[in-house]
C-alpha cells in the first residue's frame, strides 16, 4: 500500500506544473470555468505558486467573481517580488468592487515599478478617469 501510495505522490508531483500551464493557456483562450477547475487543482497541489495565483485573479475578474480575484490577487503579490501586472489587475479589481483608494494606490504602486510598461500606461489612463469621476463627483 504505501509503494502504491508514493507512486501516486510523485505521478501528483509532475502533474503540478501541468495543471496551472493547462489553466493558463485555458484562461488565455477565454474558457474560464476550464482554467478555473485547473488552476485551483494546480494551486491545490502549489500553494505558492505566485503565477498560478496571478491566473486564478485574470480568471476570477473575468468570471466577475471580483472578492476571489482580489484574495488571490493578493496572494500573488504576497508571494513574489513586486511585479507590475499583478498591481494593475488588483487595481481594476478594487475599482469593480468600489474602492477608488486602494485601486489608485494599485495603479500608482504599477506606475511606480514598471513606469514604461504597457501596464504602467494603462494605469496612467485609469487614474486620469478615476480622478475625473472623483472630481465630478463633488
Amino acid at each position: 500500500m504505501r509503494r502504491s501510495h508514493s507512486r501516486a505522490i510523485s505521478f501528483n508531483d509532475g502533474l503540478r506544473p501541468a495543471y496551472l500551464a493547462l489553466g493558463s493557456s485555458l484562461l488565455e483562450q477565454g474558457k474560464y470555468p476550464e482554467a478555473e477547475q485547473r488552476l485551483v487543482k494546480g494551486l491545490d497541489l502549489t500553494p505558492e505558486a505566485p503565477h498560478g495565483h496571478y491566473d486564478l485573479s485574470r480568471t476570477y475578474y473575468a468570471l466577475s467573481r471580483f472578492e476571489e480575484a482580489k484574495l488571490h490577487a493578493l496572494k500573488a503579490i504576497d508571494l513574489e517580488p513586486p511585479k507590475e501586472d499583478a498591481h494593475f489587475l488588483l487595481g481594476n479589481i478594487l475599482m469593480r468592487l468600489g474602492d477608488s483608494n486602494g485601486a489608485l494606490a494599485q495603479l500608482q504602486e504599477c506606475i511606480r515599478l514598471a513606469p514604461n510598461s504597457p501596464f504602467a500606461a494603462q494605469a496612467r489612463d485609469q487614474i486620469s478617469r478615476l480622478q475625473s469621476r472623483e472630481i465630478s463627483s463633488r
